[in-house]
């Protein structure tokens, strides 16, 4: 299977020839000691590599090509991939102690991809990534996936002012955009290229794919209070039929039993080239938004507040049709667990639904034998609600009522 498949990069994976790599010291010393005693000379012409570029290695112990010192070790037969203390491409910074392989299908892996792919990008000239963001929660989140997934990365900073705005440009060594090939993601600025997902993010589990979802929302994505949805913005030109990204995102989520639908906005003219067109991935709906909010690690407060006060300005509960059943139970053996047994007005609280209307359901879920009274309501001046529990098993039942 493919990088872009598995969401896995090994050094095998990667350009030999471009690679360079410093070995822990103990393994280097070996090498060194196992190579003289055989003769650099004859281990060179064996191998066919440069006498001159192994004693240099040896002489001052810096940085060897991949090629080249997967070659010596394979013939003293000495494992390495855990023994680098370095690594980099052929120019510009590297990774100290790098996690390999590097696994990108994690929550801090999809994390990268994600930001990469919002607020970030890959430059197609100098071939660094980079990822900008004014919110100083975003930065330090994306350092954090970013040493997760590749080691101790060397990072270049720098500050930028944008109208109120004060920006946080992260620089990443050019070792990172061939990493980031592998699993396909491509350099070039995204409007131009359009990009896709990795194939792999659609085989991950639920909880990956929320991380996924969180981290392209802080970038990309915005909260209408008033009009209680969220959406998500990605730009390409405007000659594309539709937004890949966009389009990606909505089929990941479909599982997840979250719906969205795309909005061709308006195209603007740049200075850089071509028009370009906004589309927008937009999502709506009560039950939607409230299992965005229980589900996602928003790092961005501002939107995060924003959520919650959509989710509040909703008056009733609503519930799945298909999910009633479970959905009630599910709250009736919570209250039994805390109070031993649950009457209508709990019911109504946990709910946030009339009593009146909680009343009727438990006349219908006790008709059908998924709960039992153990106390008859009583009425007149000291009317006591009458007390309920779930029958065992009751979860495996139908609803009784839709």
């Amino acid at each position: 299977m493919t990088c872009e498949e598995t969401g896995i990069v090994n050094l095998e994976d990667l350009p030999a020839a471009e690679l360079y790599i410093e070995l822990q010291k103990e393994t280097h010393s070996l090498l060194e000691q196992m190579m003289r005693n055989y003769g650099v000379t004859k281990v060179a012409r064996e191998l066919d590599v440069s006498e001159r570029i192994l004693l240099h290695w040896l002489s001052d112990g810096s940085a060897i090509r991949l090629d080249i010192l997967t070659k010596v070790c394979k013939f003293f037969n000495v494992e390495y991939k855990q023994q680098i203390r370095y690594l980099r491409g052929k120019k510009g910074n590297g990774i100290y102690n790098p996690r390999i392989p590097f696994d990108f299908s994690s929550c801090e892996g999809v994390g990268v991809i994600a930001g990469i792919l919002g607020d970030g990008g890959m430059s197609a000239k100098r071939k660094n990534p980079y990822y900008i963001n004014g919110d100083r929660n975003l930065i330090d989140s994306f350092i954090s996936n970013a040493k997760s997934v590749f080691g101790d990365v060397e990072i270049s900073s720098s500050i930028a002012k944008r109208k109120n705005t004060v920006l946080t440009n992260l620089g990443f060594p050019t070792l990172i955009s061939e990493i980031l090939n592998a699993i396909g993601i491509k350099e070039g600025k995204k409007v131009e290229i359009n990009p896709s997902l990795p194939s792999f993010i659609f085989k991950l589990d639920e909880r990956i794919k929320f991380s996924f979802f969180a981290q392209f929302f802080d970038d990309e994505g915005s909260v209408n209070v008033s009009a209680r949805h969220i959406s998500l913005t990605s730009a390409c030109l405007a000659h594309y039929e539709k937004s890949n990204l966009l389009e990606d995102i909505k089929r990941l989520l479909a599982p997840l039993d979250i719906l969205g639908s795309i909005y061709p906005r308006e195209v603007y003219s740049s200075s850089r080239g071509k028009d370009r067109r906004i589309w927008r991935l937009q999502i709506n709906g009560q039950i939607q938004l409230k299992k965005m909010y229980n589900n996602l690690n928003i790092k961005s407060q501002k939107k995060k507040n924003g959520l919650a006060k959509a989710l509040k300005s909703f008056k009733l509960e609503i519930f799945r049709k298909r999910d009633i059943t479970a959905t009630y139970l599910n709250m009736m053996m919570k209250i039994e667990k805390t109070k031993g047994c649950f009457t209508s007005h709990d019911l109504a609280e946990a709910s946030r639904r009339a009593i009146g209307s909680c009343r009727n359901t438990i006349i219908k879920f006790k008709k059908n034998g998924l709960i039992q009274c153990t106390k008859e309501p009583t009425s007149g001046d000291y009317h006591e609600y009458g007390n309920y529990v779930v029958v065992k098993n009751a979860s495996n039942s139908r609803s009784p009522s839709s």
